[in-house]
């Protein structure tokens, strides 16, 4: 025997690289799904994006900017713009109240969202919200705000 070797029964030699694959194929596959149940939408989630569905197509700037986590990069198409406060966006209300982003809202299911580690995702990430504790308003505790805007 060598240093390294197993004790024991392991039958055929040649299943063992088999055996090794199918364990780890196995592993994987109940590791996504997993990760899938582990971040279930809620209904806070849902009711959250209803409020910013309706926020986006009534151009109700003044709601989006208190639902917002400041400061908060605006990634829009050929554009990176650092929006500090609630002011600052006002001020830049059309880059987000387009009809881009209306289609966007309109065309997103409540029932299909997206949620991983990093919060709630509406259509292909052009928006993203989740739950924070505010800077100075920890006592408040966790709250949903939008995080991303692209």
């Amino acid at each position: 025997m060598k240093t390294g070797d197993l004790l024991g029964y392991w039958g055929e030699r040649s299943l063992l690289p088999l055996a090794a694959y199918v364990l780890l194929l196995v592993s994987c596959a109940c590791t996504a799904q997993a990760e899938e149940s582990f971040y279930p939408v809620t209904t806070s989630d849902k009711a959250f994006f209803e409020q910013i569905r309706n926020a986006i197509l009534t151009d109700d700037i003044d709601w989006l900017a208190n639902s917002i986590a400041y400061p908060i990069v605006l990634r829009l198409p050929g554009n990176e713009i650092t929006v500090r406060n609630k002011h600052d966006l006002k001020k830049r209300s059309k880059l987000i109240l387009n009809e881009r982003m209306k289609s966007v809202v309109r065309t997103q299911s409540p029932d299909t969202l997206f949620k991983n580690w990093q919060g709630v995702m509406i259509g292909d990430g052009e928006i993203w919200y989740s739950m924070i504790i505010e800077k100075g308003r920890e006592k408040r505790g966790w709250v949903l705000r939008v995080i991303a805007i692209n």
